[in-house]
C-alpha cells in the first residue's frame, strides 16, 4: 500500500484503537474495511470483515452484521466472486428487514441487482433495482433514486432498449441537474454517449462523452475524468484513429496512476498492448501486458486477469512462440471456467485451436485442434452467438480439408454458407433498427430542445428542423437497407451456387474438370456486386449531390472510389461496414481512407466524421 491511502486512512486505524466498547470497534472495523475495498487493498479488507462478523454475531449487533455482509458481498462484486456474492447480499437483505431499517434494504436490493446483472440475469436484475428506487423516493433519497435510474438505464441499454433507456437518463438528469450534482451528471451524459456508440453514431458519441467530460471537471472528479477518456480512446480504437486512441489512452492511464486507480491503470495497459499488438510492435505490448497482469494480480480482479493472460497468448502465438501461447490459454481459460465466462471460454479453445492446427507448431495436433473447434461451437451454439459459430465451422472445414476428410469438410462449409446468409440477413435487420433508433434519438434531442425554447415562432422553426432531419434520416435508412439487401441476396445466392458446385466438383468426370473450375472462377468475380454498384451510384449522385459537389469543388483530386468512402463515411459507417457494402478489403478501405485524409490535409487529431459533416449541412 502506498504512503498516500495510508495517510487516508489513519484517522480510521485510530478509531479502531480508541474504541471503548466491542460495538464501537465493530463499527469501526466495517468503516475501515469499506475505505480499503475502494483502494482495492482486499486482503486486509477481509480480514478486518471477518473479525466484524465475530464480533457481531458473539454480541449479537445486527446492523453491524448486516454492514458487515454488505462489505463482504461488495468485495466478492469487485473480485468477480458474483455467486457469494449474491448470498452475502441476500443475508444482509434478511438482516436489514428485520432490523426495518428501510435505506439499507434499499441498499440491499441495489447491491443484489448490480450482482444479477454481472451474472447476466438483466430483468430479475431489473426488479431488484425498482423496488430500491421505490424506497428511495419514499424516504426523499433522490441522489441515490436518480443513481439507480441510471442503473437501469444501463441495464435497459444491455439489453438493446435503448428508448427505455434514454427515459431512465433523462429522468436522472433532471434530478441531479435541480440538484447541482456535475459528478452524477457526468456519468449520466457518458452513459447516453455509450448509446450511440452502440449505435456507430460517433459524432454524438463524442459530444455527450465531452459534455460528461465538462461535468467531470466541474466536479473535480478526477476518477471520472480518467474513466470518460477510457471510453473516448475505445471510439478512436474502434475507428481504427490508432494514434488519437493511443494519446488519449494515455491520458486516461496518468490520470489513473496519479489517483491509484489500480484496476483501470490495468484496463488501460491492456488496452494499449492491443493496439501496439495489432501494429506488431510485440516487445512494447508484452510489457504493458505484464504490467496490466501485475495490476490485476495484487489487487486480486478475477474479472480481468484471464483477458490479461489470453492476450498475452495472442503476443506470443503472432511471435510462433507456440509453447508459451498456449500455456498462457490454458491458464485463462482455466480462470474463465472459475468465473463461469463463457465467451472467454470459446475464445481459449478458439485460440488453442489455432496453434494446434498451425502447420508452424512442431507438435501440431489436429484432434486436439478439431476437440477444441466442437467444443467452441457447441458452446457459441448454446449461447446461440452465430458470429463465432461461423468461425468454428470455417476452421473445422480447413481442418478437415487439411485431414482429407472431405465428407466433414463438406458438412462444415455448408454449415458456414448457410450461417453466412443467415448473418447478412441479421446485419439487414440491424442496419434498419440503427436508423429507427437514430430517428427516435433525433427525435427525443430536439423535443427537449423545444421543451426550453420560450416563444411559439422558435418552436415553429424547431419542428420544421426536426421534420427536415427526420425526412432525411428516413431516406438514408431506405438507401442503406435497399443497398444493402440487394448486395446481401445477391451475394447469398451465388455463394450457395458456389457451395453446390463444389459438392458435385468430386463427382465430375476428370474432363469436366476445367469446365467446373471455370464456373466457380466466373461465380467468384460476380460474388464482386459490380451490378449492385449502379444502385449506390444513383444514389451517391442523386441523393448526396450537394455533399459530393462541395467535396469536390473543395478537393478537385479526390477519385470516385474516395467520394464513395466519404459518403459512406458521412453515414456513419465504419471501415468494416464500408469493405461489406463495397466488398472491397479492409485494408484497402484504409488506404482509401487514409488518401482521403491525406487530400483533405486533415490533422492527426481531427475527427474525420465530424470534418465530413460540415460539408454535409453547409
Amino acid at each position: 500500500m502506498n504512503t498516500e491511502i495510508e495517510q487516508k486512512l489513519i484517522q480510521f486505524r485510530v478509531n479502531i484503537s480508541e474504541a471503548k466498547t466491542t460495538e464501537e470497534k465493530a463499527r469501526a472495523l466495517v468503516v475501515l474495511a469499506n475505505r480499503l475495498r475502494e483502494f482495492s487493498v482486499f486482503d486486509e479488507a477481509k480480514s478486518l470483515i471477518y473479525n466484524a462478523i465475530e464480533l457481531a454475531t458473539t454480541f449479537d449487533y445486527q446492523l453491524i452484521l448486516g454492514f458487515a455482509k454488505s462489505t463482504q458481498g461488495a468485495i466478492c462484486i469487485q473480485q468477480g466472486e458474483f455467486k457469494l456474492a449474491l448470498a452475502l447480499h441476500h443475508e444482509s437483505l434478511v438482516i436489514f428487514e428485520n432490523e426495518n431499517d428501510r435505506y439499507y434494504i434499499a441498499i440491499s436490493h441495489t447491491y443484489i441487482a448490480m450482482t444479477l446483472q454481472s451474472l447476466g440475469d438483466r430483468l430479475t436484475s431489473i426488479e431488484h433495482y425498482k423496488k430500491a428506487s421505490t424506497i428511495y423516493e419514499e424516504i426523499g433519497n433522490f441522489k441515490d433514486l436518480s443513481g439507480n435510474l441510471i442503473n437501469i438505464g444501463l441495464v435497459y441499454t444491455d439489453l438493446h432498449e435503448y428508448q427505455i433507456a434514454l427515459d431512465y437518463f433523462n429522468r436522472a438528469i433532471s434530478i441531479f441537474s435541480t440538484m447541482d450534482d456535475h459528478y452524477a451528471l457526468s456519468s449520466v451524459y457518458s452513459s447516453i454517449g455509450n448509446i450511440h456508440v452502440l449505435l456507430s453514431d460517433y459524432q454524438n458519441a463524442f459530444k455527450y462523452l465531452n459534455l460528461a467530460l465538462n461535468e467531470s471537471s466541474a466536479a473535480k472528479s478526477r476518477y471520472a475524468e480518467a474513466a470518460i477518456l477510457n471510453s473516448i480512446a475505445n471510439i478512436y480504437n474502434n475507428l481504427g484513429d490508432f494514434d488519437n486512441a493511443i494519446a488519449t489512452f494515455n491520458n486516461s492511464l496518468s490520470i489513473s496512476n496519479e489517483i491509484n486507480m489500480e484496476i483501470l491503470s490495468g484496463i488501460n495497459y491492456n488496452a494499449i498492448a492491443n493496439i501496439y499488438r495489432i501494429k506488431k510492435n510485440y516487445e512494447t505490448a508484452l510489457q504493458m501486458l505484464f504490467k496490466a497482469k501485475q495490476i490485476f494480480e495484487i489487487s486480486e480482479s478475477n474479472i480481468y486477469l484471464p483477458n490479461v493472460i489470453s492476450d498475452i497468448g495472442l503476443v506470443y502465438y503472432e511471435e510462433q512462440n507456440f509453447g508459451l501461447a498456449l500455456e498462457c490459454f490454458r491458464d485463462a481459460q482455466q480462470k474463465y471456467y472459475y468465473l463461469n465466462d463463457k465467451t472467454g471460454i470459446v475464445k481459449t479453445h478458439l485460440c488453442k485451436a489455432n496453434v494446434y492446427s498451425n502447420s508452424s507448431y512442431e507438435y501440431r495436433d489436429s484432434k486436439t485442434a478439431e476437440m477444441n473447434l466442437i467444443e467452441a461451437l457447441r458452446l457459441c451454439e448454446l449461447m446461440e452467438v452465430k458470429g463465432k459459430q461461423l468461425i468454428c465451422h470455417e476452421s473445422l472445414s480447413i481442418l478437415y480439408e487439411f485431414e482429407n476428410d472431405l465428407v466433414k469438410a463438406l458438412h462444415h462449409h455448408k454449415k458456414y454458407h448457410e450461417l453466412t446468409i443467415e448473418v447478412q440477413s441479421e446485419e439487414v435487420k440491424k442496419q434498419a433498427d440503427k436508423f429507427s433508433w437514430e430517428r427516435k434519438l433525433a427525435d427525443m434531442e430536439k423535443e427537449r430542445e423545444i421543451e426550453l425554447l420560450k416563444t411559439e415562432a422558435e418552436k415553429s422553426l424547431l419542428n420544421e428542423t426536426i421534420n427536415h432531419q427526420k425526412k432525411r434520416l428516413e431516406t438514408q435508412a431506405f438507401e442503406v437497407e435497399n443497398s444493402i439487401q440487394e448486395l446481401v441476396k445477391k451475394n447469398g445466392l451465388l455463394q450457395q451456387i458456389q457451395s453446390d458446385i463444389k459438392k458435385i466438383a468430386p463427382h465430375t468426370k476428370r474432363e469436366c474438370i476445367d469446365a467446373i473450375e471455370h464456373l466457380l472462377d466466373r461465380v467468384s468475380r460476380h460474388i464482386t456486386p459490380l451490378d449492385s454498384f449502379k444502385e449506390l451510384d444513383k444514389q451517391w449522385t442523386v441523393i448526396h449531390s450537394c455533399f459530393i459537389k462541395k467535396l469536390q469543388e473543395a478537393f478537385p483530386d479526390l477519385t470516385t472510389m474516395e467520394l464513395k468512402i466519404a459518403v459512406l463515411l458521412n453515414m456513419k459507417f465504419t471501415s468494416s461496414n464500408i469493405s461489406s457494402a463495397l466488398f472491397l478489403a479492409k485494408r484497402t478501405v484504409e488506404f482509401h481512407r487514409h488518401n482521403l485524409r491525406k487530400k483533405m490535409k486533415l490533422e492527426v487529431s481531427q475527427d474525420i466524421y465530424q470534418v465530413l459533416a460540415t460539408y454535409s449541412s453547409q
